[in-house]
């Protein structure tokens, strides 16, 4: 029975953990000038012309919290599964890999 309970408890551990906010992958601006690379650690990469720094990022409902160098943080808003909105209304969005055919 103590087993039982132990090994439910992992499950549900494993499951809530599963189902918390997580950005991964890479978005770029309509222009492909600016790049965000997210990785689910709360590392960031952002990237624009040639040059790359590395950041943070929170997540916040619908709202992410950027954070490059030593600059104010930037707000993007998740629209959904593939687009993010950040200033302005610029939509960047993600990018798939293309598998070989």
């Amino acid at each position: 029975m103590k087993l039982r309970l132990i090994g439910l408890a992992v499950l549900l551990g494993a499951l809530l953990s599963a189902c918390g906010p997580k950005l991964e992958g890479t978005y770029t601006d309509p222009a492909g000038v600016t790049a965000f690379t997210f990785r689910g650690s709360g590392k960031v990469y952002y990237g624009a012309l040639g040059s790359e720094e590395e950041g943070t990022y929170e997540i916040d409902g619908d709202r992410v919290k950027v954070k490059v160098g030593s600059g104010d943080a930037l707000i993007l808003r998740i629209k959904d599964e593939t687009t993010l909105d950040g200033p302005l209304g610029i939509p960047w969005k993600k990018q798939t890999s293309k598998a070989a055919k």
